[in-house]
């Protein structure tokens, strides 16, 4: 089983989904001590449209859980979307889905704890499990 990907998608209350994912700049390793290690971070603005649409379409191994945020609540996620751009991206302790969490997290959202070291493939089922809305 790979490791899997975890991101989000804000929408402005009356506006079009937009897609943010946290990648490591350079190449971050996913296994043993390498997973320890700092890179560069960044958050790319709709580079996972296709996994959203993907997930909408209910495509195998793609999942998606939706809740209905206020403004507000928008723009406290996209704090921590910026607060991200500078953040070092770590496969361990600070990975798409802990990006996930916080996003989450900051508008209001709460799901489940993302825990130190988190793996995508393990915290989707979590969000199952925790009452989300699946579509």
């Amino acid at each position: 089983m790979g490791i899997g990907h975890s991101y989000v998608g804000l929408r402005e209350p009356g506006g079009e989904i937009q897609t943010y994912g946290f990648y490591p700049a350079e190449g971050a390793e996913f296994e043993g001590f390498g997973a320890l290690r700092n890179v560069e971070g960044q958050v790319l603005p709709g580079r996972d449209a296709t996994y959203l649409q993907s997930a909408l379409a209910g495509e195998k191994g793609h999942s998606v859980v939706q809740y209905p945020i206020t403004r507000g609540q928008y723009l406290s996620a996209l704090d921590v979307v910026q607060a991200y751009q500078t953040q070092p991206y770590n496969a361990a302790f600070c990975n798409c889905t802990h990006f996930a969490v916080d996003v989450a997290n900051a508008a209001g959202v709460r799901v489940p704890f993302a825990g130190i070291i988190s793996r995508p493939a393990v915290f989707e089922p979590a969000l199952r499990e925790f009452g989300a809305r699946l579509r």
